[in-house]
C-alpha cells in the first residue's frame, strides 16, 4: 500500500523582531514597575507651587465649578478645553496643589500605557516597553517643565487616544472606531490649539492608507473621513454653542482667534531660536541629551519588514510632532512635551530592531542595545538627580523658574484670604493668576495677565484703560502689586500709562499692609500689617499688598 505524502503547515515568516520578543505577563509588570517608579516620584512633589500658567487654569476651573463661564470674569487666548480638565479634576481631587498635580500624575500614566499600545502594535512588547520608558523620563524632568499640569500634557493624553483609535479603525475598518478617533483628537484639539498638528495628522494617515487599500471603494473611504471630521469638530463645536448660550462668544472669538493670530505671528524665528529655542536646548535636550540622541536610530528600523509598513505613520507622526512645536517661534520647554511620544516611538522601535539585528548574529551581542539603553536612562535620571530624589518642592520650584514669587504666592493668598470675605475683590498688577486661585477670591478686572497690556500692538492703550476701569469701578479690597520683570513683560515699545495711574491710584485709596521681599533664591522676608509700614524693600524682586483704605 503507497503511503500518501503528509501535507506540510506552511506558516508565514517571523520578524526578526517577533523573535526576541517578551510574553505579554513580563511586558505589563515591567509597564506596572515603570509606572510606580514615575508615581513614587511625582508623589514626592506634587506641593511644587503653581506657576502662571497652572495659576491661570486652576482659577479659570474654579470659576467653571462656581457656574462662571471662561472668557466672562477671565481673559486668555487659551481653549476651553483645559479650564474643563482641570475642572474635572479639582472637582474629583479637590482644588488644591496637590489634587491638580495628582491629575496629572494620572494623565501621565494614562499617557504611558498609551505610548505602550501604540508602540506595540507597530512593532513589539519591547518596542512598547522602551517606549513607555522614555516617556516616563522624558516627562518627569523638572527642566522641562515635566512636573507642572501644563496643557501640554493632555494635548498629549487625548491626541494619542485618538492615534490608538486612528490604527485601530484601519484595520478592523469599523466606522464606530473612526468617529472616536476623531472625537479624541477633537478633545485634544480643544485642549489647545497645537493639538490640530495631530488632528491633521491622523486625518491624513487615513486618507492615504484608505487610498491605497481601497482605491474601488470610495464610498466607504468618504464616510470613514466624514464620520472622522464629524467627531473631531464636535467639542469644539459644542464648545461654541455653550459659549454663545452664556453671552461670551464675542470675548471667546476675539482672545483665541482674533488676538491669538496676532500673538502667534509677532515672532520672528530667528529671536525665536535667539531667545528661546537656545533656553530649550540647555534645559530641555541637554539634561536628557543621552536619550534624545537614540531617536536618531529609530529610523533605521523601517528596513525591518514588519515595521515597514508603518512607514508612513511613523515618518507623519515625527514630523507634524515637531511641527506642532513651532507655532509662534516661542519654543518654550514645555512645548517639547508635545515631541515626547514621537521621540519614545521612534527609540523605542530602534531599539527592538536593534536588538534582533545583533542577535541574529550572535545572541550575547543582544545585550549591547540593552546596557546603552540603560546607561542612557540612568544619566538622565542623574542629571537632576537632586531635583527629583532629594530637593524640596519649593526648592524645585526655584531651579527650575528662578526668582519668581510662586513660592511666595501662597503666603500671600493666605493673608488675603484671612482678611476678606468671598464677596471681597483683588486686583492683581502683574501677571500672578495663582493668588486668585489660592485665596479663593475673584478678580477685580478680567485681565488677569498683564502681557498683553505690554505688548506692542494697537489695542494695547485700549486694554489698559479697561483694566483700570475695571479696578476703579469694582474697588478690590485688596491690590497686589509684582515688581518682577518675568511678571510684566515690558518691551522698549510697551504703553506704560498704567503705571503712572496705578500709583497714584494706589496712593489715594489704599494703605501698604504687606511686603514680601524676595532676597535670593532661599530667602524671603516677610512683613505684615505695622511692620511693612516701617520697611522698604531691599531687592529688586518683590511684592507689595495694599488694603483699601476704609
Amino acid at each position: 500500500m503507497q503511503r500518501m505524502p503528509t501535507s506540510k503547515t506552511i506558516r508565514p515568516k517571523k520578524s526578526n523582531l517577533e523573535n526576541y520578543d517578551l510574553s505579554p505577563y513580563k511586558a505589563w509588570g515591567v509597564i506596572v514597575l515603570t509606572i510606580l517608579l514615575v508615581g513614587f516620584l511625582r508623589a514626592r512633589l506634587l506641593n511644587v507651587p503653581l506657576e502662571r500658567d497652572e495659576g491661570e487654569y486652576a482659577y479659570m476651573g474654579q470659576l467653571l465649578l462656581q457656574g462662571i463661564p471662561p472668557y466672562k470674569l477671565a481673559y486668555s487666548m487659551k481653549l476651553p478645553g483645559i479650564y474643563a480638565v482641570y475642572g474635572v479634576i479639582m472637582a474629583v481631587f479637590g482644588q488644591t496643589i496637590t489634587a491638580i498635580h495628582l491629575g496629572l500624575l494620572l494623565a501621565n500614566v494614562i499617557t504611558i500605557v498609551l505610548l505602550f499600545l501604540i508602540a506595540k502594535r507597530i512593532a513589539d512588547n519591547r518596542a512598547g516597553i522602551i517606549a513607555a520608558i522614555v516617556f516616563a523620563v522624558l516627562s518627569i524632568s523638572p527642566l522641562s517643565h515635566g512636573l507642572a499640569a501644563n496643557a501640554e500634557h493632555f494635548v498629549v493624553l487625548f491626541a494619542l487616544g485618538g492615534i490608538l483609535c486612528m490604527l485601530k479603525a484601519i484595520e478592523s475598518q469599523r466606522l464606530h472606531c473612526f468617529f472616536l478617533s476623531g472625537l479624541l483628537l477633537g478633545f485634544s484639539m480643544l485642549v489647545k490649539q497645537h493639538g490640530g498638528c495631530f488632528a491633521i495628522f491622523a486625518g491624513l494617515y487615513i486618507l492615504l492608507t484608505g487610498l491605497r487599500k481601497q482605491t474601488h471603494r470610495v464610498r466607504i473611504l468618504a464616510q470613514q473621513a466624514g464620520l472622522y471630521i464629524c467627531g473631531l469638530f464636535l467639542p469644539y463645536g459644542l464648545a461654541c454653542l455653550f459659549l454663545f448660550a452664556e453671552g461670551v462668544f464675542d470675548n471667546f472669538w476675539f482672545w483665541t482667534a482674533t488676538y491669538s493670530k496676532q500673538y502667534a505671528t509677532r515672532l520672528s524665528l530667528s529671536t525665536g531660536v535667539k531667545y528661546y529655542l537656545s533656553d530649550a536646548i540647555e534645559n530641555v535636550f541637554k539634561p536628557s541629551f543621552s536619550i534624545w540622541i537614540l531617536g536618531i536610530f529609530g529610523f533605521a528600523a523601517l528596513f525591518d519588514h514588519k515595521i515597514r509598513r508603518y512607514y508612513m505613520f511613523i515618518i507623519g507622526f515625527t514630523l507634524f510632532s515637531l511641527i506642532s512645536v513651532f507655532p509662534g517661534y516661542f519654543f518654550r520647554r514645555h512645548y517639547f512635551i508635545l515631541l515626547l511620544p514621537a521621540t519614545a516611538v521612534l527609540i523605542g522601535i530602534g531599539y527592538t530592531s536593534a536588538i534582533a539585528i545583533l542577535a541574529k548574529r550572535k545572541k550575547a551581542l543582544a545585550i549591547i542595545p540593552v546596557t546603552i539603553f540603560g546607561i542612557a536612562v540612568i544619566a538622565a535620571l542623574l542629571n537632576q538627580g537632586k531635583l527629583l530624589f532629594s530637593a524640596s518642592p519649593i526648592e524645585v520650584s526655584r531651579a527650575v523658574y528662578g526668582l519668581q514669587p510662586f513660592p511666595e504666592a501662597l503666603e500671600i493668598a493666605k493673608y488675603i484670604k484671612r482678611s476678606s470675605t468671598k464677596q471681597d475683590t483683588i486686583a492683581v498688577l502683574g501677571s500672578e493668576p495663582e493668588i486668585f486661585f489660592y485665596a479663593n477670591r475673584r478678580s477685580a478686572t478680567s485681565y488677569i495677565y498683564v502681557y498683553p497690556l505690554m505688548e506692542e500692538h494697537s489695542k494695547a492703550l485700549e486694554m489698559q484703560n479697561e483694566m483700570m476701569q475695571n479696578i476703579q469701578k469694582a474697588k478690590p479690597k485688596f491690590i497686589v502689586s509684582v515688581v518682577n520683570p518675568l511678571s510684566w513683560g515690558v518691551s522698549r515699545g510697551s504703553v506704560t500709562k498704567i503705571f503712572n495711574w496705578s500709583a497714584d491710584y494706589c496712593r489715594q485709596h489704599y494703605k501698604i499692609v504687606g511686603i514680601v521681599d524676595m532676597l535670593s533664591a532661599d530667602w524671603t522676608d516677610y512683613y505684615w500689617d505695622n511692620e511693612a509700614r516701617k520697611n522698604t524693600p531691599q531687592s529688586q524682586e518683590y511684592v507689595i499688598i495694599l488694603e483699601r483704605k476704609t
